[in-house]
């Protein structure tokens, strides 16, 4: 057994009134102090336990593991050309082109990683915008913002140390993930290699 007092989620959960819902960000599982390997992505969920005299007896946790949400992500674009990427509202990535670069936010050495500092223009009109899409020399973005919390929930900020609580909560209004459809330069340029002489042959006939 491990105490977990000083874990960012206990502090939080332990502070809802009766009734309050707590959902953590998405993040990696922390053991000992240490991130767990092999990598266990997790979201938990929790209540404070308050008797009917108001008393607080702790709090109740559930893990939820996290890579079945990103594998059924990744489903949902099997069919499409693109990668499925998902940052979260800080633009680092959760699930990113090089699985290197992932969870930066927990590892001192890759706080320079994220969506952001590789493509700059694209997270400027991404974190600004609910959907949409983005065409640029590096390829096409197309996004969309999910907002996990419900009404009266708390989480925190996600911006925190694997050895460090969050530093602020959460605006219940902005908490979000970005899910990203990247289709490269170099697939868009393929395809229409592929289709060319197709649409060339169709043009001659109807001419």
């Amino acid at each position: 057994m491990q105490n977990k007092g000083d874990r960012y989620y206990f502090i939080k959960t332990v502070a809802l009134e009766r009734g309050q819902v707590y959902i953590s960000p998405f993040d990696l599982n922390v053991e000992n102090g240490e991130v767990e390997q092999p990598l266990k992505p997790v979201l938990r969920v929790a209540i404070p336990i308050v008797d009917r005299f108001e008393i607080r007896h702790g709090i109740v946790i559930l893990n939820f593991l996290g890579q079945r949400l990103l594998d059924e992500l990744s489903e949902i674009g099997i069919n499409s050309q693109g990668k499925t990427l998902v940052l979260n509202m800080d633009g680092y990535w959760l699930k990113g082109i090089d699985p290197a670069d992932e969870w930066g936010f927990m590892f001192p050495d890759r706080q320079g990683k994220t969506f952001g500092s590789r493509f700059p223009k694209v997270w400027q009109e991404i974190s600004a915008k609910e959907r949409g899409r983005v065409s640029t020399d590096d390829g096409l973005f197309t996004y969309a913002t999910v907002k996990p919390l419900a009404k009266g929930w708390a989480s925190a900020s996600g911006e925190y140390q694997a050895y460090q609580p969050d530093k602020s909560d959460a605006d219940l209004s902005n908490y979000s993930w970005k899910i990203v459809s990247f289709v490269p330069a170099a697939t868009i340029q393929a395809e229409g290699d592929r289709l060319r002489l197709p649409l060339l042959i169709l043009g001659f006939i109807l001419t």
